[in-house]
């Protein structure tokens, strides 16, 4: 009885590392397939080829038909595409770092703003003009909380200062806000 032929094996590469050489890849291969990568967004096949025609001494090859047969037989297209996935969610994670830094940021600043405005009713008297500056403060850092954090901050917030000056103090702030002292 006649031998089947082996079926050739599935090429398999490194999830981890996709631009990785991977057997039975040949070294010239995977350095096509990293200059492919390198290109970005938009390469192509073709575009490499031109790019290897114009600079033949470092080229793996300059042959269109041997780029495309390397990019079928060793799976560029999905290892490529594994690399510009992981790329992309390294900058998406880089954006949202920074942008939760400024948040923290901006949340401090509200919160020392409102501090210092709170420590400073004390000092100021009822009747004082100055008292519409303080309230003033206060509201200014009391709404940038409340946008960080929810609607609902501004309320527990003016309960806080509420306990913390008494609800005399806090009604006449509260009133010189409505009188639209305060932005």
């Amino acid at each position: 009885m006649p031998e089947t032929p082996k079926r050739p094996q599935a090429f398999t590469w490194s999830e981890v590392d996709p631009l990785a050489r991977a057997e039975p890849e040949t070294r010239q291969a995977n350095a096509a397939l990293r200059d492919y990568a390198a290109m970005g967004p938009g390469r192509s096949l073709a575009s490499l080829a031109s790019r290897h025609q114009t600079d033949p001494k470092a080229a793996p090859t300059k042959r269109l038909r041997t780029l495309k047969d390397w990019s079928r037989r060793y799976a560029w297209q999905a290892r490529v595409e594994a690399v510009d996935v992981a790329y992309s969610k390294r900058l998406a994670e880089a954006e949202l770092t920074e942008r939760l830094a400024d948040r923290r940021k901006r949340i401090r600043t509200y919160e020392a703003l409102r501090g210092v405005a709170v420590a400073a009713l004390p000092h100021v008297a009822t009747t004082d003009a100055r008292l519409a500056e303080v309230a003033r403060a206060i509201d200014v850092a009391n709404r940038g909380l409340a946008a960080e954090y929810g609607d609902d901050s501004l309320t527990k917030a003016l309960a806080m200062i509420g306990d913390l000056v008494g609800q005399e103090v806090l009604q006449n702030i509260a009133a010189v806000i409505a009188e639209g002292v305060a932005v």
